[in-house]
């Protein structure tokens, strides 16, 4: 079976490790035996949200059977 976190972000540098840190948790505590998957969905963000999705996800790779970020060209909106 596998599980999979979406995180849906815009402009969220402030924020997103936060969420990242959550699954994490979650994953830790709870994810045993499963594969995990995160997917970082970004909607064109003109802040720093990619790169530091990016890089903790790098950094906790051994954690996730995959992961992925997406980051649109431009913003759609919702």
């Amino acid at each position: 079976m596998i599980y999979t976190f979406g995180i849906v972000s815009y402009n969220q540098e402030n924020d997103i490790l936060r969420a990242l840190e959550s699954i994490k948790y979650q994953v830790i505590h709870f994810g045993k035996d499963l594969k995990i998957e995160v997917i970082v969905a970004d909607d064109s963000s003109s802040d720093k949200t990619v790169s530091i999705a990016e890089k903790w996800l790098e950094d906790n790779e051994q954690l996730f059977w995959n992961y992925q970020v997406i980051s649109a060209s431009k913003n759609e909106g919702t």
